[in-house]
Formats: structure tokens, sequence, C-alpha cells
């Protein structure tokens, strides 16, 4: 599940990511016995605002004996900047895959130990060994998703079946996007019918100006949690949102309906690592293995709404779960969906300047509404 900020200061990813490549870090050796002061086992995690199920934590801590301390993170860039800045301050952290680049560019993750992960064995093989990390050393999956479009059914006519809807002008000051340039930007380029990682020069400047188009429609550019508490209290009519926090949302409200658009939808993968000067490796190695566990895998995607990377968890998922296509995408679907590439120096400035354009004409709307006000 990816989250960005609201904040001009932190809102794009691409910027950051793209400075830290930059640097290097020294990378630690194998695994270490826990250092926690006091002999308190503990893990610390870092993970994404509600994205573990309450009653996993409460069960892993009665079942061991490891209190789990759990610290909250709004956008990837604040991640990366945590665990660079403090690579002992976490014990496992929950990021998706161009995270994993990010950070193995700095040497900030720690090698998993497989013998201490025998939960392994429950994973389906088509989560694993991807190009963030092609021989799982590093990672293991968590959850999947897609990004998806999100609309009320009591503001929006019919069920929309085209990104396209999300330029309409008839919504304007309803549309809420994701605050994270590379949705954005994808949510575009497949409204435009391209190839959700062109890299064609023509392509890029028609996606550039479509983004630009549907700027003075957006009300706001948000995370996932305030696009999710929009849509359930009425505020926000369409949306672009993660797969699982939509369900979430049409579970509070059913005016809230969600679909993946005919051109198809980003995929992403989230995981599960240890930081590379991580305090309680064996606590974190323990964490993650219990988290594979087929009933606990099922346990944590039947209350987040989320797909499960578990093949042996699935006999346990709620069926209307595992039913939802637009949650667990069938076959035929999957083939309209897509990973979003390791992006390369070119892509990046071109989504740099994309979000700087955005900035900027918002400020520009911002400063005519002003003008146009009447003084108090």
């Amino acid at each position: 599940m990816k989250f960005a900020s609201s904040s001009a200061a932190t809102i794009c990813s691409v910027l950051f990511v793209s400075l830290v490549f930059a640097t290097g870090c020294r990378r630690a050796a194998g695994p270490v016995e826990s250092r926690s002061p006091g002999g308190d086992r503990v893990v610390r995690l870092f993970n994404w605002h509600e994205y573990i199920n309450p009653e996993v934590v409460s069960r892993f801590s009665e079942a061991t004996g490891i209190r789990v301390e759990i610290e909250n993170f709004g956008n990837q860039e604040e991640l990366v900047a945590r665990v660079r800045s403090g690579p002992s301050r976490y014990d496992v952290i929950v990021i998706e895959d161009s995270v994993i680049d990010a950070l193995n560019e700095l040497g900030l993750l720690r090698e998993l130990d497989a013998g201490q992960l025998p939960n392994r064995e429950h994973l389906d093989p088509r989560y694993l060994g991807r190009p963030s990390d092609p021989h799982d050393r590093y990672s293991m999956p968590y959850h999947w998703g897609t990004t998806l479009l999100a609309f009320r059914r009591d503001k929006v006519e019919g069920t929309p079946t085209s990104w396209s809807v999300l330029w309409d002008e008839r919504y304007a000051g309803h549309i809420w996007m994701l605050s994270d340039i590379e949705e954005v930007v994808g949510v575009a380029t497949l409204a435009s019918g391209f190839n959700l990682n062109t890299v064609n020069t023509d392509e890029l400047e028609v996606i550039h100006r479509r983004v630009l188009e549907q700027v003075p429609w957006v009300e706001r550019y948000a995370d996932t949690v305030v696009i999710k508490q929009g849509l359930a209290a009425g505020d926000c009519w369409l949306a672009v949102i993660y797969s699982g926090d939509a369900a979430q949302a049409a579970r509070e409200n059913p005016n809230v309906g969600y679909v993946i658009p005919d051109e198809g939808a980003p995929m992403w993968v989230d995981n599960l690592c240890i930081p590379r000067d991580a305090l309680n490796v064996r606590e974190a190695h323990e964490f993650i293995n219990f988290l594979m566990d087929p009933e606990i895998a099922a346990l944590n995607a039947n209350y987040l709404r989320y797909a499960t990377p578990n093949a042996s968890a699935r006999a346990q998922v709620d069926p209307a779960l595992l039913s939802d296509a637009a949650i667990c995408p069938p076959p035929e679907l999957l083939t309209r969906c897509s990973f979003y590439e390791k992006m390369d120096q070119p892509r990046q400035r071109f989504f740099n300047r994309v979000w700087a354009d955005i900035l900027r004409l918002r400020k520009e709307i911002e400063q005519t509404r002003e003008a146009a006000s009447p003084a108090p």
C-alpha cells in the first residue's frame, strides 16, 4: 500500500529517491543476536498507517512473549529518510518494490536468514523473485494490490469504466488524487491509452499535458487514508486509491464503489524487510515468519481487505474477498495490469518536471481564487 504526503515539501518521492541513489553506505554482515537493553524481547515495526490487524499483533505477543512497538509513516521518502539516518531504529519495515531498490542502493537492508523463515514455503511463487529482489535475499512479500478508481454511487452517473472520468468537468471539485507523482502520471498514462512504463518522448508530452489539464478539477492531492475518509464522508466523489483502502471505505459506506477501469491498473507488492543495523534480528525473523503463517496471513487479509501472496492462506480467506475482481483480479483482468518498472534518471527528471508544474499551476489557481474573493 503506497502512501504519499499532502505536504508540498515531501509530496514527490521521486525527488528524494533520485537524491539518495547518489550516496553510499556500508552493508553489515550476517544476522546477530538481539541487542535490546534489559533483555526485553521486542520487535520495532515501521509500517504504513492502519496496515496490520491488531489481533495479529496480539496473537504474536501472546505466542512468543515478544512485545511489538509500532511506528507509522505516511510516505515513502519519510521511511527512506528515517532508515537512512538511523539504520538501527527499526527491526522490520514494510516497503514497496521501488523502495527496496532505493535502500539497497544505499546498503541499508539486511540479508534475511532463510533458515529462520520456514513459512516462506507458503508463498505463491508468482510474488517471489521480482526484479527488485530477484533472489529474495532482502524481502518477503506482505500484501499485493492495485491502484484503482473509487467512486460514490450516489454522486457519479453509473459505474465508471475508464480512467478518463477523472477529467470530467461535471465532477470538478470532488476529484481526489493520490499525492504520489508516479500514480498521477500512471493514471494519465493509462487514460491516454499508453503503456504504463512508456518512455516514448511524444507520448510523455501527451501525458504531461493530460496531467495539467486535470489540475483545475482536482480538489486535493492526498494520502490514501485521507481519501478513504473523504469517500466514506461523501466529500470525495471520484478518487484514485489503493485497492484495500477502497474496500475498507466500501465496508464503511455502501455508497462507495470501486473498479479496475478498462485500460487496466498499476500493480504493486508491499514487502517485509529488516534494516541493516536492526537491534532485534532474531525477533524480526520470528515476526516475519509469523506473518507468513497461513492462518495469520488470512486473518490479516480479511481485516485489511488486501490480497495476500500466501497461497496456503487462501482456503481461509473470506470468499467475498477472493471473488472481488478489483481486489483479486482474475487472470484475464490481470493481463491489463502491470507493475511500474525501475525508474531511470530520464524518467525521474520527467516526473520531477511534471510535479513542479502541478504545484505551480495549483498555486496560480489558488492565487486567482483569492484575488476573486471579496474583501472581508
